[in-house]
């Protein structure tokens, strides 16, 4: 209702300071005139639910995307057969014996 007229009043002040005014306007009114405001909230909760149910608000994890690096590194190893063939003839035992670093 008055977040308008707020703006304006305090039109120097940047979002997060006017957010932070509204809390303590929010706080320093009575409670009998909060019960308006917080009924009005219960009554578009029940609206919101009804249209789209319990599970609009259900977390839904992200899953990990991979970074271009690792991508690239990923396509930089498949490039090279024959270095990986060779990794893998080092890391061997029975051939790593006859390797002199």
């Amino acid at each position: 209702e008055i977040r308008e007229s707020v703006k304006a009043e305090f039109s120097e002040l940047t979002g997060k300071e006017l957010s932070v005014k509204f809390g303590e306007m929010w706080k320093a009114l009575e409670e009998d005139k909060k019960k308006k405001y917080i009924d009005e909230a219960k009554e578009a909760m029940v609206k919101f639910k009804e249209q789209y149910g319990d599970d609009a608000f259900k977390h839904a994890p992200k899953t990990k995307k991979k970074t271009k690096a690792v991508k690239d590194k990923k396509k930089d190893v498949e490039g090279y057969e024959f270095l990986n063939k060779l990794v893998s003839m080092v890391n061997d035992p029975s051939i790593s014996q006859f390797i002199s670093w």
